[in-house]
Parts: C-alpha cells; structure tokens; sequence
C-alpha cells in the first residue's frame, strides 16, 4: 500500500506474496488512519502521509460522501477543520454520556425544592425594583403555555414573582398585543385555566385547536368574530337582536375557556373570576336623564375587544423542541412525572426519543439527579450545575406561601406529597402551600380558611422553618388582603397548632380558631 499509494520503494528481500499491486492504496492507507484515532484536523492526515493540504482535504471528502467519516468541530479549541470515524465518535460518544451519568450524584428532594425557589424567584423579599415590566415579561417567558387557574394568576403566581406587581403593567402588556391569553378549561361557573404566552410564541407552544362548541349561540358568536373581527362586546350585541347582553357574555367566555376566543383586556379576565357581588353593577340613572346618556353599561367581565384565536398548524419537529425548551425552562430537571403533567398528549413516551437526541447532541444531560422520583431524568446542565452550587454555598434560608397549580411547588408534581398530607394535598385552585427552606409545612385550603399544619421535628431546624413559614404567611396575606386565617378549623384550630408561637411573633393575634392580621 505504501509502494502503490505514496511511491515508497520497499526492500527488496520483502516475499512476493506481499508485493502484489493494490488498487486504491492511498484511499486504503487513509481508510486506515481514520478508523485507529479519534479527532484529527486536516493538517494531521497531510504531515502523516506527506501529501498536500489540498490532496489530503480531497481524500477526506471522498470518505465523507461514502458516509465513513464526519466533519466536526469536535474538540473545544480545534486547530482547523476537524475530521472523526463515524464508528469512532459513536465510541466517544456513548463513553462521554456514560461517565456523565456516572458522575452526578443526585440531591435530595429538599435541595431540588430549595433550587425550583430559587430558579423561579418566588421567595425572595427583596424591595421593589423600578424595573417590575421587565420581571414581569421574564416571569411571563418562565410560564407561557403552563394553565394556571385565572383566580391566582395575578394575585398569587404573578405577585410572588415581581415584587410591587402591578396590575397595569400585564393590562398595558395584552392591550399592546404582546401577551395572548388563551382559555384552557372552565374551573367552576367563573373561573378556569389560562395560559400566557409571548404573542410570537404561541404557535410553537400553543396547544392544538380544541373541538368547537356547538351550541347554537356559541356558534352564532364564532360566526360573528370570523366574520367582523376583533370587536367589543356593544358591537356583537348589535348583530344578536333579541339575546340578553349576559347571555352574549356567557357565551364569549365560554369560547374563551375553550380556547377558540381570546380578549385583549385581563381587567375582563380578572372581573370574570371575581365575585360579582363584589364586581361594579350598573350605575343609577334617574328616568329622566337616560335619553341623554353617553356612556353604553357594560359589564366588567365584558370589556375589553374579543377576537378569535389563531388556529394552531399543528404539532412539529419544531414545535416540540419549543415546547420541551420551555419545560426545562420551567422546571431545571424534568422527570417522567413532571412531563405526564405538562404533555397535553402521548405523555412521556411522545416526547422520550427528542430528549434522547438532544442528549446525544449534548443540549440536556441524562441522569438521576433528584432522590425520589424515577431514574430516568432529563435535566438542563446549566440548572443542575445551579442546584449543585446553591446545596453546596447554601446560606440563606427562604420561606414562600405559593398557589398550590404554581410550577415553583414542586409537590404534586416533580416530588410526592409528604405523608403527613394525608391525601389532602391536591393541585388545585384556592389551595396554596408553604414551603420553608425546601420543606412543605402547611397546606392552605379555601384561601387560607382551613390550615393544615405539620408537626415538623423538635430542636433548632424546626423552630426556624416555623419562623420562617410564619413571616411568609404574614407577607401573603398582607399581598392578598387578608384579615383572618384558619377561622374555620375548628377541628384542628390553627392557635392551638405547631405555628401558633411563630404566628403570634410574626404579629398577628388569636381569634377564634385561628388569627387575625
């Protein structure tokens, strides 16, 4: 090969048998140099052989089109084109993802509640920022396409994560056209699911277009919307003579807890989930004066224009990758159970071989990193590169009262409801959690009217998670005007409990069963 690939003359007491002329010796010769090494440049092959840079680089892509051999870069700081076996870098490959699997002890499920805190930012009491837009839009990037019940969206979820929240600034964001609200199911006769997105993303994570309602003023009301546009709610009354305004409203909002119809104004939204006896009515006019009145009487859940959503075109290779980008997003480590709960179809086993390969691309790792739930897990390696250095440089203890439906509670998701819970811990709306420094200690039921607290353990570490579940209740109902909690647990008054000391020190004051602020 040497003879007839690069003009060596051999020595002439070499046997016949090997000297017999071979077609191709140079492409055999390079062959050869490919399969015994792993990554090599260019400039490797050509000094090894003493051919040309130009020749050498032809040798190679001749072996590139017969599918032997990739071009990189492979390595971090190459020194040109970069060039590797497939076989071989299939090795390598498979020997990188298993000693990065080996290498990653997991964290216990404290840590990884700890880290979700963190990573959302929801139990930080840090003062207002003149920056709350800009928090507020980060939040809303964290959470599109999750549906959250539209009762806590603001007060709750939103509130927890930009300090000084202000309503207006989401009002001024959907009335702009950058934010889309899009229904995800009635909760109740009121409230329901809905999901935020940044209005460019929602065709990569919105959901599929759901089933219409038939009913013959669902229909009527679609008809109007496809036909007119946006419009407010006088101008679709004005095409249904003879049907009552509350009726149109009822069935707007029906399309739009179906997903078919979205509204440009959350101040509709928020009237929509509030209690309407505590909802602005109609104004007095005395008789006289209503031939001169100005101003058309609209509901407050009727504000707002009304338009029909973009259908969705349907699930793709892109569309899925978006989608499980924002789960990591969402969660740092995404475990089969948190998948079942975000997928809106198929499950795990529909998303299962994109995370393999975008494993193998090296965009996520695979591993066990959370003790608890199952061992197959995908994870983001910048989050658990987070979760490690905040177990390992871990210093400040945080408490936070959060909805129990927010992604930043981990229980009832990612990890088990504690024992203690006994089977009342639930995701669901006016429910909400307290979790002091990675553990659950309180269940919160009907906004904090029934409390179920845990009897957590005698000495120093139980005294501080009191205290700091304490302070965090004080500030959640301070946000949510709240007089009283655990009025209603008469069977297991909240003064009688393991936070009844660390309640009265956080300064609110027995009464009844429970406390006043």
């Amino acid at each position: 090969m040497y003879r007839d690939g690069l003009a060596i003359p051999l020595p002439n007491h070499i046997p016949g048998v090997f000297l017999e002329k071979t077609e191709d010796g140079l492409a055999v010769l390079v062959e050869r140099f490919v399969r015994t090494r792993g990554p090599f440049t260019t400039f490797d092959l050509s000094s090894r052989f003493g051919l040309s840079a130009p020749h050498a680089l032809a040798e190679l892509e001749s072996i590139e089109k017969q599918g032997r051999v990739m071009r990189g870069p492979f390595t971090p700081s190459p020194r040109g084109a970069e060039w590797c076996d497939v076989d071989a870098l299939r090795r390598i490959r498979k020997a990188s993802l298993f000693r990065a699997r080996g290498g990653v002890q997991p964290v216990e499920s404290r840590d990884y509640a700890r880290f979700l805190s963190v990573w959302h930012g929801v139990a930080s009491v840090e003062a207002p920022t003149d920056d709350s837009g800009g928090a507020l839009i980060a939040a809303i990037e964290q959470l599109q396409g999750c549906p959250l019940p539209a009762s806590a969206l603001e007060v709750d979820i939103l509130a927890s994560r930009v300090s000084d929240y202000r309503p207006l600034d989401l009002d001024l964001l959907a009335a702009r056209g950058e934010v889309v609200l899009e229904g995800r199911g009635a909760l109740g006769l009121r409230d329901g699911k809905v999901a935020l997105y940044l209005a460019p993303n929602r065709v990569l994570l919105g959901r599929p277009s759901p089933d219409p309602l038939k009913t013959d003023l669902h229909q009527r009301v679609r008809s109007i919307l496809q036909l007119k546009g946006a419009l407010f709610l006088p101008e679709i009354a004005a095409f249904c003579a003879g049907v009552r305004p509350t009726d149109i409203v009822d069935a707007l909002w029906g399309l739009f807890w179906n997903g078919e119809v979205t509204n440009d104004s959350v101040a509709a939204l928020r009237a929509r989930t509030t209690d309407p006896a505590r909802s602005p009515g109609r104004r007095f006019v005395a008789a006289h004066m209503r031939r001169y009145r100005s101003r058309v009487d609209i509901p407050a859940d009727g504000a707002g224009r009304f338009s029909m959503l973009s259908p969705h075109p349907g699930e793709s290779v892109e569309s899925r990758l978006a989608t499980i980008e924002q789960w990591l997003q969402r969660h740092g480590v995404l475990t089969r159970e948190a998948i079942q709960a975000e997928a809106n179809e198929g499950g795990f086993g529909a998303v299962y071989p994109i995370l393999r390969a975008l494993e193998e691309r090296g965009q996520l790792r695979r591993g066990y990193f959370i003790e608890g739930p199952g061992a197959l897990q995908f994870a983001d390696p910048f989050a658990v590169d987070r979760m490690r250095e905040l177990k390992a440089s871990f210093s400040e203890a945080r408490a936070a009262v959060l909805a129990a439906t927010d992604p930043a509670n981990p229980f009832g998701m990612t990890l088990p409801w504690p024992p203690w819970c006994d089977g009342k811990g639930e995701r669901r709306a006016r429910q909400h959690v307290v979790i002091a420094d990675g553990e659950l200690t309180a269940l919160l039921f009907a906004d904090g009217a029934r409390v179920q607290v845990h009897q957590g353990d005698a000495g120093s570490d139980g005294d501080r998670r009191a205290r700091l579940s304490a302070q965090a209740i004080v500030r959640w109902m301070r946000r949510r005007a709240l007089r009283i909690i655990g009025h209603e647990g008469v069977s297991s008054p909240l003064n009688a409990g393991a936070l009844a000391k660390a309640l009265s020190e956080a300064g609110l004051t027995p009464s009844g069963p429970g406390f006043r602020l």
